[in-house]
């Protein structure tokens, strides 16, 4: 069922289309300081992600969309999904392609606290 509903989110994202570009839009790398990197992210087909988000009881928590150049104007180019544990104790964020076929799990962290609930 979680990967029917991520499925289905995903497809109507990107069937919403996309919108007209921002003018004054900086593009992130034109920051001093901020330029892309090679993280550690775990790939595989969206149907094994799923697998493992479902085997370690991740629940999806919000979708968003990746947009291109990262302008909020821009088309959308990947799905962002953000899982919190059953337990509510472990976070993931995971990316997917236009496809679908592919997803990379970007994180897994620990001790996950929310502020303003903190004892």
């Amino acid at each position: 069922m979680l990967k029917e509903n991520l499925l289905l989110a995903f497809l109507l994202i990107f069937i919403l289309g996309t919108s007209v570009a921002i003018a004054d839009h900086k593009p992130t790398t034109e920051y001093d300081g901020l330029e892309w990197s090679q993280l550690p992210v775990i790939c595989g087909t969206s149907e094994a992600v799923n697998e493992y988000l479902v085997h370690n009881k991740f629940e999806l928590q919000n979708l968003s969309v990746g947009k291109e150049n990262a302008s909020p104007g821009g088309q959308s180019v990947y799905m962002v999904s953000y899982f919190i544990s059953e337990d509510k104790t472990q976070s993931m964020a995971v990316i997917t392609g236009p496809s679908g076929v592919e997803s990379c799990m970007l994180y897994r962290s620990f001790e996950l606290m929310f502020p303003g609930m903190m004892l």
